[in-house]
């Protein structure tokens, strides 16, 4: 069931870019290819890898952009004498050009027609939609998931609620 078709989720601009609108590109899955390479339009995207890191290629020119790479071994056991292939035994990261963080993925944004962007979630600026609900969205949504709780589960958690509310008023008063 979707939450807009109950009820009616205010039509705003969004400020942020969400995670889930930026396309994953696997770190591991460039360095153990060599390279990555997709058609956007007339653009081709081709990420490398080299020896300083992953470099970025449009239409072939060669772009100013590089990302650090950080490695480090796979370690522990595996169950029933399961074991590690040693040309696999490596997990593979990047260091974002803002926050020198360590990054699984890079981002892509498509920007139509022949556009795009690319970086680590840092770089957008992007966050997780479930994180982000305002409290205009917030009576909607527990709306929502109030009418997917069986009738019992529903009475107790309205009950729990009001408690919380009446908690939190006697706070204030006491407070003040």
């Amino acid at each position: 069931m979707d939450i807009c078709s109950k009820y009616q989720m205010p039509a705003k601009q969004r400020k942020r870019i969400r995670v889930e609108r930026l396309r994953k590109i696997s770190i591991n899955e460039i360095i153990y290819s060599g390279s990555w390479i997709r058609q956007f339009g007339d653009t081709t995207v081709e990420l490398i890898h080299h020896r300083d890191g992953i470099r970025l290629l449009v239409n072939g020119c060669l772009q100013p952009v590089c990302w650090r790479i950080y490695e480090r071994t796979i370690r522990g056991k595996l169950a029933n004498g399961g074991y590690i292939p040693f040309d696999k035994c490596w997990d593979y990261y990047i260091f974002g050009h803002k926050d020198g963080k360590r990054y699984k993925y890079l981002r892509l944004l498509f920007i139509p027609p022949n556009g795009f962007r690319i970086g680590t979630s840092s770089d957008f600026g992007a966050m997780y939609t479930t994180s982000c609900r305002s409290r205009y969205q917030r009576k909607p949504y527990q709306r929502y998931l109030l009418d997917s709780l069986t009738k019992r589960r529903r009475q107790r958690k309205i009950a729990w609620r009001q408690e919380l509310s009446e908690r939190r008023l006697d706070r204030c008063l006491r407070k003040s």
